[in-house]
């Protein structure tokens, strides 16, 4: 994994001291995503910038690269799992490789198939690609969004960047919050579509690719979740495809020349992946944490069991409360947006103590499980209220209409516009509720979980891969009969079924679902939490330019964890990761 920093124009020549500099610049504020190497191209239409975490070519895979004449270069960020296959496809057509890095297959296959070359790719991705003497270039992401991708337009080029915060450093772009979407952030802890909270910088969207030619500019989507829906399948025969579909994903996305380790929650989608991989590799480092000081949500005894079970070498990390405390304003400076949940600061935890413990650089995760099989009970809530209404709109707010009151008590605007939410949800291919209502999950929340991924990990170096976001193994499942994965009283049924045959039958069949959530509900009620809002923002907020710290105070004094209709911890989260976003700016 890496960072990726490019300034591209089809009419101003970038070889000056600023354009130069700048993104020197930028490649320093990047330099968490690539520790291992930096590397820069400069051209009269373009700069092609890269910071690189060696993961496959330790010794000859350095970026940006270009090929063999130096017509066409590329800085990328990714791997793409299935590069052999691809380059030998390309050395067949007469293609010849300096290198055995997966950035050279991308990059040559770019030159022979041009932008269909995206169909071939399965992985993780975002690169930008330019031509040299024709000043075209070619920005795109994977499928799901897995890799970042962000970008502004000035008045005669464009800057690319895996983060925004890079682009402000470079002294190219400056920074304006985008005052328009923060309502949407408080309802729903994201913004959807091409837009972010900053003014005028956007990101490609996953499944997307930004072209621009003399001649044209597209921006366009070239891949989508739901493609065909399989009929007259039994579930036996189900469960048998599915599984050898997931063993070839985790296959697939375990590929590196360094040690490979795995996240162990307790959980049926981590405990699968990591009962996998260690089929696969022989041996699989796990780490896990616990919550000593919240037996409710402590799962070390699945982590025990497991860990015994699969006989793997497992680090156990004690997450204290204090830790979000102490790391509180680490995290939110480094986000490009407001901080999702708390929850992050339990991956934040687990990713800086792998960084400080180990010499782990790849690390599989079950991220993505949920979104694909209806692992969250607001999926079965949602679905349910589809089938007897059939309105898109249930879809498009989700549970976060609950927000709405809360907006109209603070002073925010509850009419805000939901246009690119609307432009998603149109786009909806899947007919069954079920599948409906999983297909929105993939192409909105599921945007943010990944974003929040990426950030912590790569703050530590760490390449955080997801092998149930497989798009082979995604566009599989998608096609399934929706009560295949929501069946009766279980949530991920098929995935459970599948699961059972490589995990004890107590993990597989759990329905308790827990993950790495942290009670922040509480917390914000008498805990830490409480202390920092009262300080931060009922007392000097920078909030108050846009809404009434007066009213939010009252919010604050009705919350009550756990009651329903008065726990009003998600509004009061969100509104504290506004506040301290502020503050980093």
């Amino acid at each position: 994994m890496c960072g990726i920093f490019s300034i591209n124009s089809l009419d101003k020549n970038l070889e000056g001291i600023k354009f130069v500099e700048g993104t020197k610049k930028a490649l320093n504020k990047l330099s968490h995503r690539g520790p291992d190497g930096s590397g820069i191209i400069v051209k009269p239409s373009a700069i092609l910038g890269h910071r690189r975490l060696s993961i496959i070519d330790i010794a000859s895979g350095q970026q940006p690269m270009q090929t063999h004449d130096g017509k066409i270069g590329i800085t990328y960020n990714g791997e793409v799992y299935n590069y052999i296959e691809i380059r030998n496809e390309l050395i067949e057509l007469g293609h010849k490789f300096k290198t055995d890095s997966d950035t050279e297959v991308v990059l040559k296959a770019y030159s022979q198939y041009g932008i269909k070359c995206l169909e071939k790719f399965r992985g993780m991705f975002a690169f930008v690609i330019v031509n040299f003497e024709t000043k075209e270039f070619f920005a795109a992401r994977d499928r799901f969004g897995i890799k970042p991708l962000y970008f502004t337009k000035k008045d005669d080029f464009y800057i690319f960047s895996s983060e925004i915060r890079p682009m402000h450093y470079s002294g190219l772009v400056s920074l304006e919050v985008n005052s328009k979407r923060l309502e949407e952030y408080l309802v729903f802890g994201y913004v959807a579509g091409q837009e972010t909270l900053h003014q005028n910088i956007h990101e490609i969207e996953g499944g997307h690719y930004l072209y621009v030619s003399k001649d044209k500019k597209e921006y366009k989507k070239y891949w989508h979740p739901v493609s065909i829906a399989r009929k007259n399948i039994s579930f036996e025969d189900v469960v048998n495809e599915l599984d050898k579909k997931i063993f070839d994903a985790v296959s697939a996305w375990s590929i590196s020349d360094v040690e490979v380790g795995s996240l162990l929650s307790g959980g049926v989608d981590s405990s699968l992946v990591t009962a996998l991989s260690k089929k696969i590799l022989g041996n699989v480092h796990t780490f896990s944490l616990g919550f000593p000081e919240d037996k409710d949500i402590d799962e070390s005894h699945h982590i025990r069991n497991l860990k015994d079970y699969l006989k793997v070498k497992n680090t156990f990390i004690n997450f204290k409360e204090s830790y979000i405390h102490d790391s509180l304003t680490d995290l939110s400076g480094h986000f490009d947006e407001p901080i999702l949940d708390p929850n992050n600061y339990s991956l934040m935890a687990l990713c800086k103590n792998i960084k400080n413990l180990t010499d782990i650089k790849v690390i599989l995760c079950g991220e993505g499980a949920d979104e694909l099989f209806g692992g969250y009970p607001r999926h079965r809530q949602i679905s349910n209220e589809f089938k007897t209404n059939s309105d898109d709109n249930l879809l498009l707010m989700s549970l976060n209409k609950v927000a709405l009151p809360r907006l109209k008590m603070i002073g925010a605007n509850t009419n805000f516009s939901r246009k690119n939410r609307e432009m998603i949800t149109a786009t909806l291919h899947s007919k069954d509720a079920i599948n409906r209502v999983l297909e929105h999950d993939q192409l909105t929340f599921l945007t943010t979980r990944l974003h929040s991924q990426d950030r912590i990990g790569m703050y530590y170096g760490l390449e955080i891969r997801t092998p149930f976001l497989d798009h082979t193994l995604a566009e599989f499942v998608n096609g399934l009969p929706g009560n295949y994965k929501l069946h009766t009283q279980w949530s991920k049924y098929i995935l459970r079924s599948v699961a059972q045959k490589y995990i004890p039958k107590t993990i597989a069949w759990e329905k308790k679902k827990i993950g790495l959530n942290i009670p922040y509900s509480r917390m914000l009620f008498d805990g830490s939490l409480r202390n920092i809002f009262d300080e931060l923002v009922i007392n000097e907020g920078n909030i108050g330019k846009y809404f009434s710290v007066k009213k939010i105070q009252e919010l604050l004094n009705l919350h009550k964890p756990g009651i329903e209709g008065q726990d009003h911890s998600n509004t009061l989260w969100r509104i504290l990761a506004m506040e301290l976003w502020f503050r980093s700016l």
